[in-house]
């Protein structure tokens, strides 16, 4: 047994000693940490590769927002189950579980409100995130069309700097345009398409949705918008990194377009595509080698996610192993 987990065990023991409550608010407080540690770890992960930092920021988001929504349940339950007349049940789930803030309904009926808004926001937020899609999603009878590594590549006719890429309703589609394609060379033109596609070819759009979701269901407070910001900027440098590879050479010329294509777009462009901290943090990559960090390293970085994580769950669990009890103590005199 290691000594992170022996230590989580240790916590854990002593939290449920003081009570359910107490586990509760452990499940709520992980959450929260899981939800704004890709923030606070943003400087720090240039020690990683941005996939594999990516796909930590995703599992960190939506763990955190798990355990965020079951406390939050938890703290409403009584008051919600004796509303619809469940009163034996809420007295049991009150005697045995409690809440980790005390307050009666008037706590209990506002956890409830935000456990309900915080998904009622999120498909908010995917549905005009999947509209927003449609919409620069363009028609076939719109630009010239060619292909480009299996996808489409529709290229616009207009002097405006445009290069993304887009899925919607299962098609992917690459969009530049010709203003910005004279403006680069041949083997630039090609990098920054292959940075496109890369998106495409990861799913990437699976990921920035889960960011919008999150965004919304936390009220776009700003710890949690930078951790959606730094897994946005780790899904930016991942496509550098498939498209220019390990190359000196190559990096530096997409490094290069990436400048121009900055530059000719103008800051408030940048600003509202990208961000500067996300622009500043690829031309930093690109200078470099992909990271490439030692097994040290990466434990060291992974040790407060896992810590944090194995806390939650174990929180969690034990909360959770008190139902049972509830269950039964539900149907005798309280």
């Amino acid at each position: 047994m290691t000594a992170t987990s022996c230590g989580v065990s240790s916590l854990i023991g002593r939290a449920a000693q003081r009570g359910p409550e107490v586990l509760l608010a452990l499940t709520l407080v992980c959450g929260l940490a899981l939800v704004t540690a890709p923030g606070l770890l943003r400087a720090q992960s240039a020690r990683l590769a941005p996939a594999e930092w990516a796909r930590i920021c995703r599992l960190a988001l939506l763990t955190g927002w798990i355990g965020v929504e079951v406390a939050l349940i938890g703290q409403a339950a009584p008051t919600v189950l004796r509303f619809f007349g469940a009163s034996p049940l809420a007295n049991a789930c009150e005697k045995m579980v409690g809440g980790w803030v005390a307050g009666g309904p008037t706590v209990g009926w506002a956890a409830a409100t935000i456990a309900v808004a915080m998904p009622v926001l999120a498909g908010v937020g995917a549905v005009r995130t999947r509209r927003t899609w449609g919409t620069v999603h363009l028609e076939s009878t719109l630009g010239t069309h060619e292909e480009f590594e299996g996808f489409d590549l529709l290229v616009l006719s207009t002097e405006m700097f445009i290069a993304y890429s887009v899925t919607h309703e299962g098609q992917n589609q690459i969009v530049v345009s010709d203003g910005l394609l004279c403006t680069l060379d041949d083997p630039s033109r090609h990098l920054v398409l292959a940075h496109e596609a890369a998106h495409l070819r990861h799913g990437h759009h699976r990921f920035l949705m889960l960011a919008t979701c999150i965004e919304h269901g936390f009220g776009g407070a700003w710890p949690v918008r930078a951790s959606t910001g730094a897994m946005r900027s780790a899904l930016e440098r991942w496509a550098d990194d498939e498209a220019a590879g390990v190359a000196t050479p190559e990096r530096r010329r997409l490094r290069t377009a990436l400048i121009a294509v900055a530059t000719l777009t103008g800051p408030d462009v940048v600003a509202s595509l990208w961000g500067p901290t996300t622009i500043f943090e690829r031309l930093v990559a690109l200078d470099d080698a992909p990271a490439c960090p030692s097994l040290i390293r990466r434990g060291v970085f992974y040790a407060p996610f896992v810590t944090v994580s194995l806390l939650g769950v174990a929180a969690l669990g034990m909360w959770l192993g008190e139902m049972p009890r509830i269950i039964a103590m539900a149907s005798c005199p309280i």
